[in-house]
Order: structure tokens, then C-alpha cells, then sequence
């Protein structure tokens, strides 16, 4: 019985151990949970600490950020309203120019209109200017009754000018003059009616016999009528001229131009003087120019009596008076003068044609030559053939 007992004590106490055992290793076990359980709390604690960190770390840059943007765009409103109160003022600005070019706008369309009535008005003025100018110029008619064939080419470049051609009859002789006065338009048209006026006065006096002299006393009455002193500040008024007389009574005379030398002819005696104008002479295609006093029919430092050339003229011996307004137009291809040498040259080559042939033919050349060009001055030339 001592035995069992003892083995029923032992095998309590076994039970008892393994019960203390269990019990421990439940314990153990449940320690063991709990420090996992602490370790994933921590690390979860962590993770968590890292995340709210991370996250807190982001919104306090996106709140940098934002307040960057914010302040960036403060600045861009203040630059836009700005931008604003200047487009406004330049607004207004502009609005007052408007009004004001609307204003100048309206001045200026009075002033054209009445620059245009001020316009035509001139414009009428010079051209009853011009109905005058051509009252006292010669008429065909009377060119016509002189017995002689010619052309005449007169182109002013403006409405009236500064050039003017003149005829008369003295007796048995012929007087022919073409004149280039000192400027165009207006202010050449005044010197031309000086010019016409002074002519026709001076072939009435008796005193004055050749060529020469008419030009010696048109010259004292340009100097004259217009005050000519010499002075250095003077206008230099005045104008270039070509002046023959051709007598109409035929004299029997050794022709001394031309291919038949040492036989006669009926020949007609020309006087020729020009300031500055010289005189074209044609007989059977030869050439002949008589050279003009470089001096004009005005006041001048070195002033002396003008030449006289006595030239023996026969039937179909042709002159030419011409302003320089002819040789100086520009044109032709390359944009030059059409210069002296080609106007002799195209003389030569239309001997054969008759004045009104001659006429048509010099008119074609001109306007050719100048093309588009601008007329540079008024254009004069005269064809005489007895």
C-alpha cells in the first residue's frame, strides 16, 4: 500500500510537473506571442512613423511649392494688372490720337480741297496765260503768206513757256527768231512776252540793218527793262536767241557751198547772229554750222557787239534755229542726253523730205527718245527752206 502510495504521490507529483511544465510552456509560448506581437507592433509603428514623416515631409514641399506659385502668380496679377492700367491709359491714348488724326484728318481734307480750288484756279490763270502767249506768237497763217516752206516744232514742258519763236516782214526781208528765256512755266513765259514785245519794237527802227544789231539792242532793252546792274547777287535774267533776216530779192552769185563750186545760182542773202543759239545750214547733204557768241541777251562781264554772219542761201538750202530743250532730253535706252552730234546726224538723214514730212519725222524721234521720261524743258526747233 506504501507502494502505491508512494507511486500515486510520484505519479501526482509527475502530473503535477507536467502540469507546471505545460503551464510554463504555455506561458513561454504566450511571451513568445506577445514579443512578436511587440516586435510587429514596432515595426509596424515604425513603418507607420516613416510613412506619416514621408507624408509630412511632401506637404510641407507642396506647401513651399504652393506658396512659390502662390506668390508667382500674386506677381503675374500685379504684372497683368499692370499691364492692364497701361493697355487702359495707352486706350486712352490712343483714343485721343484717334480724335486728333480725326480732326487732322479733316483739316487736311479742307486744305486739299482748298489747295485743289487754289490749284485750278492757278491752272486756269496760266492757261488763259497760255491763250495769250499764243496770241502774240506768230499764227501758221502768216508764216504761211512769208512765201517760205517750214516746220515749226514748239512743246512747252509745262502749260506755257519759256521758249517763243517770232516772225516778221521788214520790206523785201524775212525775220525769224527762236529764243530760250531764262527758266520754264511762268516765270519764262513773262521773259517771252518781254522778248516778243522787245522784237517788234526794235524792228521798226530804221537804224537797225543786220542781225547783229537787233540782238545789240534787244540786249540793251533786257538790261534795261529789267534793272540789270552787274551785281553778284543779281538774277541773271535773260535768254538765248537765234535771229536771221533773209532777203527775199534773189542776187545771181557764185555758189560758194556745195558739189558745183564756180558756177551761179540765184541765192538769197541771210544775216544770222545768235547769243548762245547757233544756226544749222543744209545745202545738197552738207553741213554747216554757224557758231553762236557765247554771251546772252542779258547783262554779262565781258559784253561785246554780236556777230554778224552773211550767209548766200539758194533755193532748197534748209536752216534750223533749235532751243537746247531738243539735244538735252533724256531717254533712249540707256537713260542719256540726246546730245548735239545726233540731232546733226538725223538732220542730215531727213534732207530728202519735205518740211512737213521733216516735222512729223523730228516729232516721232522726240517722243520715241524720251519715252516715259519726264520732259526736262521746253522743246523749240525750226525748219526754214526758201
Amino acid at each position: 500500500m506504501e507502494a502505491i502510495y508512494q507511486n500515486e504521490k510520484k505519479q501526482k507529483e509527475i502530473e503535477l510537473q507536467e502540469s507546471k511544465l505545460a503551464k510554463k510552456d504555455i506561458e513561454v509560448k504566450q511571451q513568445r506571442t506577445q514579443k512578436i506581437a511587440f516586435i510587429c507592433g514596432f515595426v509596424l509603428m515604425m513603418v507607420l512613423s516613416v510613412v506619416i514623416f514621408k507624408s509630412y515631409r511632401d506637404k510641407q514641399k507642396a506647401n513651399i511649392l504652393l506658396a512659390k506659385q502662390k506668390h508667382e502668380i500674386e506677381e503675374k496679377n500685379e504684372e497683368l494688372n499692370r499691364q492692364n492700367e497701361e493697355i487702359a491709359a495707352q486706350r486712352d491714348e490712343i483714343e485721343t490720337q484717334r480724335d486728333e488724326i480725326t480732326a487732322q484728318r479733316d483739316l487736311v481734307t479742307k486744305q486739299k480741297e482748298r489747295i485743289e480750288e487754289i490749284h485750278e484756279d492757278v491752272i486756269d490763270s496760266i492757261r488763259y496765260a497760255e491763250r495769250i502767249q499764243r496770241a502774240v506768237i506768230p499764227t501758221d497763217e502768216f508764216v504761211d503768206s512769208l512765201g517760205i516752206q517750214y516746220f515749226i516744232i514748239y512743246k512747252p514742258r509745262d502749260i506755257v513757256s519759256g521758249d517763243f519763236y517770232w516772225f516778221a516782214k521788214r520790206k523785201n526781208w524775212i525775220l525769224a527768231a527762236l529764243a530760250d528765256c531764262t527758266g520754264h512755266g511762268v516765270p519764262g513765259a513773262f521773259m517771252s512776252m518781254l522778248g516778243i514785245s522787245f522784237l517788234n519794237e526794235i524792228i521798226a527802227q530804221e537804224e537797225v540793218q543786220q542781225a547783229s544789231h537787233a540782238l545789240d539792242k534787244l540786249r540793251e532793252y533786257v538790261i534795261f527793262s529789267l534793272h540789270q546792274k552787274g551785281a553778284f547777287y543779281e538774277q541773271k535774267d535773260g535768254m538765248d536767241i537765234a535771229f536771221v533776216a533773209i532777203d527775199l530779192n534773189p542776187q545771181t552769185s557764185p555758189v560758194s557751198l556745195g558739189s558745183e563750186p564756180g558756177k551761179t545760182s540765184e541765192v538769197y542773202t541771210v544775216h544770222y547772229a545768235g547769243a548762245n543759239n547757233p544756226l544749222y545750214f543744209f545745202r545738197n547733204g552738207d553741213f554747216i554750222e554757224y557758231k553762236a557768241d557765247t554771251m546772252p541777251i542779258a547783262i554779262y562781264e565781258n559784253m561785246t557787239p554780236f556777230t554778224n554772219h552773211e550767209i548766200q542761201m539758194k533755193k532748197d538750202d534748209v536752216l534750223y534755229l533749235f532751243s537746247d530743250g531738243f539735244i538735252d532730253q533724256f531717254g533712249g535706252d540707256n537713260g542719256k542726253k540726246f546730245l548735239k552730234k545726233r540731232l546733226k546726224e538725223i538732220l542730215t538723214q531727213i534732207q530728202n523730205l519735205s518740211m512737213p514730212e521733216q516735222k512729223i519725222k523730228m516729232v516721232s524721234i522726240f517722243e520715241n527718245w524720251k519715252g516715259g521720261n519726264e520732259q526736262i524743258d521746253d522743246v523749240s526747233l525750226i525748219g526754214i527752206k526758201i
